[in-house]
């Protein structure tokens, strides 16, 4: 080697650990601004004193609402601190007004039990219908309110309230119970009107949930004209909270009636939660409460989502803290699903995550060694390298009830500006699943096994059909072989139909219809499709709000192209595999000389109802505009792979390039829609 080249060497060397050092200098400067800050928690566990939280007294002094999150809805460590928080705020700072992301309804069954002892401690759990709370921690929790509601030196007692709205059989119940204790003339006639109501609860469409609502304002109006018997009979406090029951009916019919949008579900809890605190504040003096939810729901921000904590935030200001939770490592119980949201398995499943990504919140926080922690965002923006942490966009996991991998939590939507989106944050180094609490839960499966399992023996099964059918089209396939064109025009319905003059008005339609695509361009053709097709998906995300689309992310760089390009695989090889193969074949088993209308329409509506089978659950009639949609999309697919093919214009070829072009129209779009 010369010695210019040792030279440069050296010099290149030099620089490079320089780098090093330089960047290793500013990660522990980080690491030791982040630990004088911190505030040490010593557990999470209810029963250990509050000596550690005192410093957060004068934090949260001013504030009436606190909402506590969960990075996951089935974490041990997290329902340990939430209900260790509560126990401070309830001893040490006057707090008695607990409220929680379950039923209102429901809650109310828990609140009589703390209040009174009415019931059991799995009616409550169960009352509550979520499976998230149905663990041994929210019971140790529940339990612990009882206790403290039965000592007679405890005045002022804790109540129990649920905030949200989907689900409203309990409602229902109490209402009529109201009316029958009060001895309302009309309550023979509600009962027998809404003794089928179960089945509006659990397949609403759009039919039943308008003759429901109908039966419900008949209940509403005589609450309202019988007020003073009413009142008179009972009391202020006790009717105000039925005309609760009864806003919460309300809420359910018109979330339910408009698609379940996260939204409407998060604007509907906000104002319970001031409901909840003015009725408190109006009969038992009580002006502040504790919010239990996920994260995502008490956030001040969810990137373009107008949640729960935004809506609150508006309404109170500084008045509401909201305190996020993120972790390091630990398992967490949750539904598995496949990337497209079907349920994998009968029930929930254990997953591990075994370290949060380098330069997250979760990885800074446990570089300083501290297990469990406190950190107030106001605090600590008063120091500049703590302020520029906290302003760039870092990983947090945020996991709800379902879970299907790695790319669940660790992709792109779930970078944010911590400081934006909470007042302060609890971090939990290692993890536990929550403790199931019904008792025949003896075990819950592995989930990592569940879905590994789950996609080699889709896989299998592919494989196994995909041989079988083409197989078969390869031995049924007639004369005409799709490597060769019967015509140069593609004939929709078939020549001898189209020739015929006593067609009907649909037919002639069609025809024509086909006539205009054969005599224009391809270029032509591909633009009227990817108008079609880019108006259809913007309406669809419009009717069913950008929240329903939150994952449809764009980053900057190379981060975005590479979620593009994996997007557009998946898409083209799900339109190859479930439409285009699917037609070839149905045409050799048919015997037929081209792919007609008829085969398209088959393939179309069988592909759409299996793409929008997690629809079902929740009512087909309320999400026929988008399996109508998928019809469309077989169609265009469909038609686009016939017409292309007959121009010679190779259609494999150009269908892909339309994908590309309209995936990213699309993702465009999102992000313009974001914005208004």
């Amino acid at each position: 080697m010369n010695k210019k080249a040792l030279i440069v060497l050296i010099v290149v060397i030099i620089i490079f650990t320089s780098f090093i050092e330089i960047k290793a200098d500013a990660e522990s400067e980080l690491t030791t601004r982040l630990r004088e800050n911190l505030i040490p928690l010593k557990t999470t566990e209810p029963r250990n004193g509050f000596e550690d939280l005192m410093p957060l007294k004068e934090i949260l002094k001013d504030k009436k609402i606190i909402g506590m999150g969960e990075a996951t809805h089935g974490t041990s460590e997290f329902f340990q601190m939430k209900h260790r928080m509560f126990k401070f705020l309830v001893e040490e700072m006057e707090y008695r007004v607990f409220g929680i992301e379950a039923e209102f309804g429901g809650a109310q069954i828990v609140n009589d039990y703390i209040l009174s002892g009415k019931g059991s401690i799995q009616t409550c759990l169960d009352a509550m219908k979520f499976w998230t709370w149905n663990t041994q921690e929210v019971a140790d929790m529940i339990e612990w309110m009882k206790e403290y509601n039965e000592n007679k030196n405890n005045e002022n007692k804790i109540r129990f309230y649920g905030f949200d709205m989907q689900s409203i059989d309990n409602s229902v119940n109490y209402v009529l119970d109201y009316l029958e204790k009060l001895g309302a003339s009309n309550i023979t006639q509600y009962r027998a009107n809404l003794k089928d109501s179960s089945k509006v609860y659990y397949r609403p469409n759009k039919d039943s949930l308008k003759k429901f609502n109908l039966k419900i304002e008949k209940i509403h109006n005589d609450l309202i004209k019988n007020k003073d018997v009413y009142i008179n009979n009972s009391s202020v406090e006790e009717y105000d909270l039925i005309l609760q029951h009864m806003a919460a009916i309300d809420q359910w019919i018109d979330f339910v009636s408009n698609g379940s949008r996260f939204e409407t579900r998060d604007y509907y809890m906000a104002e319970n939660v001031k409901w909840i605190l003015d009725y408190e504040n109006k009969y038992y003096g009580n002006a502040k409460i504790m919010l239990w939810a996920h994260n995502g729901h008490i956030a001040n921000s969810y990137f373009e989502i107008k949640n729960m904590g935004k809506n609150l935030k508006i309404l109170y200001n500084e008045d509401y803290y909201s305190l996020g939770f993120d972790f390091y490592q630990g398992n967490f119980v949750a539904m598995p699903t496949t990337f497209y949201g079907t349920k994998v398995g009968s029930g929930l499943a254990n997953f591990y995550i075994s370290s949060s990504p380098i330069g997250s919140y979760g990885d800074e926080m446990n570089n300083t060694g501290i297990p469990t922690s406190f950190l107030d965002f106001k605090n600590a923006e008063k120091d500049k390298i703590l302020l520029n942490f906290l302003s760039s966009k870092v990983h947090v996991n945020n996991i709800g009830a379902t879970y299907f991998g790695k790319w669940h939590n660790v992709n792109p939507i779930n970078k944010i500006v911590v400081r934006d989106t909470y007042d302060g944050m609890i971090f939990v180094k290692s993890t536990t699943e929550a403790k199931r609490a019904k008792p025949y839960i003896s075990r819950v499966p592995d989930g990592k096994e569940l879905l590994i399992q789950y996609y080699i023996f889709v896989a299998i099964i592919a494989i196994i059909v995909f041989v079988l059918l083409y197989t078969l089209y390869k031995k049924k396939k007639s004369t005409s072989n799709l490597t060769e064109k019967s015509s140069d025009k593609f004939y929709i319905l078939d020549k001898y139909t189209e020739e015929k003059t006593d067609i009907n008005i649909i037919e002639k339609l069609i025809i024509r219809i086909n006539n205009y695509f054969n005599s224009i361009s391809t270029f032509k053709y591909c633009v009227i499709v990817l108008f079609i097709m880019t108006i259809l998906t913007i309406t669809s995300i419009i009717m069913n709000s950008i929240d329903v689309f939150s994952r449809i992310y764009v980053d900057k760089g190379i981060l975005a192209f590479l979620n593009l390009i994996f997007i557009i695989l998946i898409g083209t090889g799900e339109i190859f595999l479930l439409y285009i193969l699917p037609l070839n074949i149905i045409k050799a088993l048919s015997k037929e000389k081209a792919i007609y209308l008829k085969h398209i329409l088959i393939v179309s509506i069988i592909m759409a109802l299996i793409n929008s089978q997690h629809y079902f659950s929740s009512g087909i009639l309320l999400y026929s505009f988008n399996i109508l949609i998928n019809i469309i999309y077989g169609l265009i697919y469909g038609y686009t792979y016939g017409l292309l093919y007959y121009k010679g214009k190779k259609p494999l070829i150009t269908i892909s390039i339309i994908l590309v072009i309209y995936n990213i129209l699309i993702m465009l779009g999102v992000v313009l829609i974001s914005k208004i």
